[in-house]
């Protein structure tokens, strides 16, 4: 991880005299206000932020790279549930989801574990387990009676050059469908890439961090119903392909440095959260600040709006945004120290949303 922080920092600076932040953005400062700072000094988080999203309760809630769910609010930090195997215990969560009252923890060997959201506290209901396969998976969610897992499932005959991003299970953990089917390069490194999955309302959105494109299918469905092309700003840098390895002997830091640098050489997404008739993609602009909100109309999917900011989105709850402060530990420098901001909009963009 401390090796992706000095290559993206290296690049960033290198790339800076050449790009040009050329959109119309708006001044964050101008539209919200800082509401609120929970900080823990001595808690320090050396994992990549994998996902999170925000609890009914008000906690804010992420997995890090080294599979842990974490929950964060005014008192302090803690685990979603204990480490272990037993009831109401993790053993290796890839990802969760927030469905109304619950959280759904999922398990990289299929167990799904669910857990009802008190005011203070997080209560063990019960656990099912989908059916084990060869995917990576990197995000799930239940919705109209299935379960949508997306990550990477190798297609016949086994090959990291094609597959599917999106496989979706029936109540039983029975497999229904892969779908999302994607052909590139052998050296793209894209089968490591994250699925995002969200809501609004009954209309599911997956999003693939590498590409500005919304597959969209109703909740319950098996099938993508289309797709839609998000127009991106003028900065945005578009990902290339993974060089392949030099040839001979080569080690295993020499190909991890290969393919961070990659990674940190794209527009890569970063977050996507919805906000009333907002989704809100966070993407990176390999430049001070270091990240792009982009605020898109769900009516039509125009770019409404363009924020530019250095701290990671967390999520948004009621018109109320959560950063961890500094970007993402593990491949921003500056980011590790557990610091969360907190924003509310100000009245005049209140009344504009409205």
């Amino acid at each position: 991880m401390r090796l992706r922080k000095v290559l993206v920092s290296a690049l960033m600076l290198f790339m800076s005299p050449f790009l040009l932040l050329n959109a119309k953005s708006r001044d964050w400062e101008e539209d919200f206000r800082l509401k609120d700072i929970w900080e823990f000094p001595e808690e320090k988080l050396g994992s990549y932020i994998y996902d999170s999203d925000i609890s009914p309760n008000g906690d804010v809630i992420f997995i890090g790279f080294k599979w842990w769910i974490v929950r964060v609010n005014k008192k302090g930090v803690s685990l979603l549930a204990p480490k272990g195997e037993g009831p109401g215990e993790l053993r290796s969560p890839f990802n969760f989801f927030i469905k109304d009252d619950l959280i759904g923890a999922a398990e990289t060997y299929g167990k799904i574990s669910f857990f009802k959201i008190k005011k203070n506290s997080y209560e063990f209901q019960n656990s099912i387990f989908l059916k084990p396969s060869l995917q990576i998976r990197t995000s799930v969610f239940e919705c109209g009676g299935k379960f949508y897992v997306g990550g990477f499932l190798p297609a016949p005959p086994r090959t990291l050059a094609k597959g599917y991003f999106l496989t979706i299970y029936g109540k039983s953990g029975k497999p229904l469908n892969k779908t999302l089917f994607l052909d590139f390069k052998k050296n793209s490194r894209i089968y490591l890439s994250r699925t995002f999955i969200r809501r609004h309302k009954d209309r599911l959105f997956v999003v693939l961090e590498f590409s500005p494109t919304i597959y969209w299918l109703n909740c319950g469905e098996e099938e993508i119903r289309g797709k839609i092309g998000l127009k991106m700003p003028d900065f945005y840098i578009p990902m290339r392909n993974l060089p392949p390895p030099p040839e001979g002997i080569i080690s295993k830091r020499r190909l991890q440095e290969i393919y961070e640098s990659w990674e940190g050489s794209y527009s890569r997404i970063e977050q996507i959260a919805m906000d009333g008739n907002y989704m809100i993609l966070q993407i990176r602009t390999l430049k001070k600040p270091k990240f792009a909100l982009l605020f898109y109309d769900l009516k039509d999917f125009s770019l409404s709006k363009v924020y530019l900011v250095d701290d990671r989105l967390l999520g948004v709850k009621n018109g109320t945004f959560y950063f961890f402060a500094n970007g993402n530990p593990g491949f921003d420098e500056e980011a590790g120290e557990i610091k969360i901001k907190i924003y509310e909009k100000k009245v005049h963009e209140k009344n504009r949303s409205d």
